[in-house]
This record gives C-alpha cells, sequence and structure tokens, in this order.
C-alpha cells in the first residue's frame, strides 16, 4: 500500500491502557516527490517490512507522508530497543515515534500521556533535588470530527502533565521532550520522546554505483553520502596482502558491516594490488607511485562497475587532505576515467567527515592502527603537482592492462554481514 493512501488502523479492543505497540515514521523528502512518489514509497515500505520481520509481528500500512507499523499486541522494553535500533538506519525516515493507541477520549488521552511520560521522566531523588525535564505537547488531527480543536487537545494534555508528573516545566521552544497526540479515524495515538532517523532517500532507489573503501575514516563516510541519497555501492577495497599483514582487510569488513546497517545486502570486493604495486614501484618514477596506485584502482573500480552495472564510482576525496588528493593530483587522476566519479566529501573539514563518522558508527574502527595499500612503498617526496601527461609517460614503462587483469582474476567477493550502528536518541 502506498503512503498516499488511506489505511484503515488496526482494532486492539484496549481503552486506555498506555501500553506502546505502534512504530510512526514520518518523512521528509518523499513527500515533495510528483509522479514518481509510488515508488520511493515502495521502496520505503519494502525496507521497513524487511527490518521488523525479525523482530516481531507488525502490520505495516502507509499513510500521507507517515509509515506506521502496528505490533501484535504491546512490544516489550526489547522488542521496542531493537525495532528502534533497526529503524534509526532506514533511509527516508526523518523521525521515529513510538506510541500507544487509545481510544479518542481526551480523559484516556491525557491518562496514557501521564503514564507514558512517567515512564520516562526524571527520578524521585532527581525531583527533590529540583531538576527539572521541559516538554512540549504537539497535537493534530486527521479526524476533523473530532470534538476538541488540536490546540485544546494539547493544553488539556500540558494541563495533566503539569499537575500530575512532578519535574515538569514547560518549553515551547526546545524542548527536551516532546509528547505527541495524533488523532486518526478510529483511535488516538500519544507517543512521549521522538528518535532522529537516518534521513534522506529511500536505501537503493537511485542506482548502483562502486565505492573504493579504504581502512581510513573518509571513504565509509562518502560511501554512506551516496546511500542517503538512494544509491546501492558495491563496495570495493584494496590490499597488498601478503605484503602487509591481513588486518587492513578484517577493519574494512567490519566498516562494511557498518554500512550494511543502513542497506542489507551489499557485496565487498577485496582486490589484491600488492604485486602491480611491486612492478610499479620498479619501473616508475618514485614520487608519482601513489598517483599510479590511484590510477590503477579506478580502472580497475570501473572494470567491477561495468560487470555490476554500476553507474559511477565513488571516493573519499578531500580537496588538500593529503598530497595525492591535491586539485592537480586529483585532475591528473582521474584523466583516465570513463565514468563519472564522485567526491561527496571534497568540500568538507576534517571536523565535518569525523562528525558522520562518529554518528554511523564507523569512527571507532576507522581509527584503529594498521597498514594499507597507500602505505605501501610510499614515496619519501610524494609530488604534490602531478599531470596527467607526467603519469601517461610513467604508465608507458609497465602494462598496465596486464596488472589491472591479474588483480581481478585475484580479487575476492563476499558477503557484508550487518551491524547496527549507534544513533543519537532525540527526546
Amino acid at each position: 500500500m502506498l503512503l498516499s493512501q488511506r489505511y484503515k488502523e488496526p482494532r486492539n479492543g484496549r481503552t486506555g491502557l498506555a501500553m506502546v505497540d505502534t512504530i510512526i515514521l514520518r518523512t521528509n523528502e518523499i513527500c515533495l516527490k510528483g509522479g514518481n512518489r509510488h515508488v520511493f514509497e515502495r521502496y520505503l515500505l519494502d525496507d521497513v517490512k524487511l527490518r521488523l520481520a525479525p523482530i516481531g509481528s507488525f502490520k505495516v500500512r502507509g499513510d500521507q507522508g507517515s509509515v506506521f507499523a502496528f505490533h501484535e499486541g504491546p512490544m516489550t522494553d526489547e522488542t521496542a530497543a531493537a525495532s528502534a535500533a533497526a529503524m534509526r538506519t532506514v533511509f527516508g525516515v526523518a523521525t521515529i515515534l513510538f506510541a500507544a493507541r487509545v481510544t479518542k477520549d481526551i480523559e484516556t488521552i491525557c491518562a496514557a500521556a501521564e503514564t507514558l511520560m512517567t515512564k520516562r521522566g526524571l527520578t524521585s531523588e532527581a525531583v527533590a533535588k529540583g531538576m527539572k525535564r521541559s516538554f512540549k505537547v504537539f497535537a493534530s488531527r486527521s479526524d476533523k470530527t473530532f470534538s476538541m480543536s488540536s490546540h485544546d487537545i494539547a493544553c488539556a494534555v500540558g494541563e495533566r502533565l503539569l499537575n500530575d508528573v512532578p519535574g515538569l516545566v514547560v518549553d515551547v521552544h526546545e524542548p527536551k521532550t516532546n509528547v505527541t497526540i495524533e488523532i486518526a479515524k478510529e483511535v488516538a495515538y500519544v507517543a512521549v520522546g521522538r528518535e532522529e532517523g537516518a534521513g534522506g532517500l529511500p536505501g537503493g532507489v537511485a542506482g548502483k554505483v562502486v565505492a573504493m573503501l579504504s581502512g581510513g575514516i573518509d571513504s565509509p563516510v562518502a560511501a554512506w553520502k551516496l546511500m542517503r541519497r538512494g544509491c546501492r555501492p558495491v563496495l570495493v577495497h584494496f590490499h597488498s596482502y601478503p605484503y602487509v599483514g591481513a588486518e587492513s582487510i578484517d577493519k574494512v569488513k567490519r566498516l562494511a558491516a557498518r554500512l550494511g546497517a543502513f542497506l542489507p545486502g551489499l557485496t565487498l570486493h577485496l582486490v589484491p594490488i600488492g604485486d602491480a604495486q611491486r612492478e610499479i614501484t620498479a619501473k616508475a618514477d618514485e614520487s608519482v607511485r601513489v598517483l599510479l596506485y590511484r590510477r590503477l584502482m579506478f580502472r580497475i573500480a570501473e572494470k567491477i562497475a561495468v560487470k555490476e552495472r554500476a553507474y559511477a564510482v565513488i571516493t573519499g576525496d578531500s580537496v588538500g587532505q593529503v598530497a595525492s588528493q591535491t586539485i592537480e593530483n586529483i585532475a591528473a587522476v582521474s584523466k583516465i576515467t570513463t565514468m563519472p566519479v564522485y567526491r561527496p566529501l571534497i568540500g568538507d573539514d576534517k571536523e565535518d567527515i569525523v562528525r558522520v563518522a562518529k554518528r554511523i558508527g564507523t569512527f571507532a574502527t576507522s581509527i584503529e592502527p594498521h597498514d594499507d595499500c597507500c602505505t605501501l612503498f610510499v614515496p619519501r617526496r610524494p609530488a604534490t603537482r602531478a599531470s596527467a601527461v607526467q603519469l601517461d609517460a610513467e604508465e608507458a614503462k609497465y602494462d598496465v592492462h596486464a596488472l589491472v587483469e591479474a588483480s581481478l582474476a585475484k580479487t575476492e567477493t563476499v558477503a557484508v554481514t550487518s551491524a547496527v550502528p549507534h544513533a543519537t536518541v532525540v527526546a
């Protein structure tokens, strides 16, 4: 069922128990789509159903920019926690609410809000110390026949909470806790607190790309940013094992697992280029070795992209971050590419990249020390202003095509096992 279609709220036979049994997922960009909106909605609903299936018995429906997941009976704390972790990683979801379905009676609604707020509120010790928790009530009515206006509902619920729940104070500008009341056709939804979703567009809706994944901080963030725009990445890691240890391979598998939490079903190509690097080192100018390695990687990545029917190659390049990422060097390396190369971090500061890496759960793994392919045979004085003509001349000293094919022949492809990353909770 499309999000734009009406749904019928399941009847649960309960009248006022404030037991959370519904997940409400709000979207943003999908609502702005035109004639192809149904495609985005289908991808989102399919993803939500896939994530919730192993957690509990949910019925998933859509309505006017939101997704409703109805659990069969009240959720346990364990089910709610697992569902929250899963929903935080669904691209296309802006905010997440855990709500109780109750009868459309203002007394029942107030009682439900009080029960849920008490569960999330301050401890008696904190209240005794004079601590306060700010809140705001948001009320809406899709059922305009309800006897009270949205404003009156919010005022009634707010007054009840202030009178009956210790330690609360109203803050309509920056509340610590949001209380949401939604009056639907057959039931009312009451939610206390909300969480941020991953945002963006539903995973996979924009098509397939190849993402070059190193063991550093930048490339996982670059891949995630394109994933957030609906791209499905085919992950490619270049390694120099056995000339360096296997730590980088293990590390990249764990980084891929973090990304896989946002989009299940990813694959990872592990490409050995140590022998090719030895050949380049023996025959080419030392100062441009890393740039020649990069050219080799792009050629291999494009071969994989063609095989995987992908439309572009993604890198974690950021201008000036390392010697190989000067404007001149990026241009000289990119000269040999035949398909689009996207660099979503090209203008980002390191602090910006680190902030996202921490948010998506890749940072701690990325900063683990390891030797990678770019540290093997690294030049003492790397060139910072190479030209495409210079690199062409160096590549003429060895058989580039043979090195590409030899590396591809030894490539290992593995399925990515998903791992749930940390995400911020917003009350």
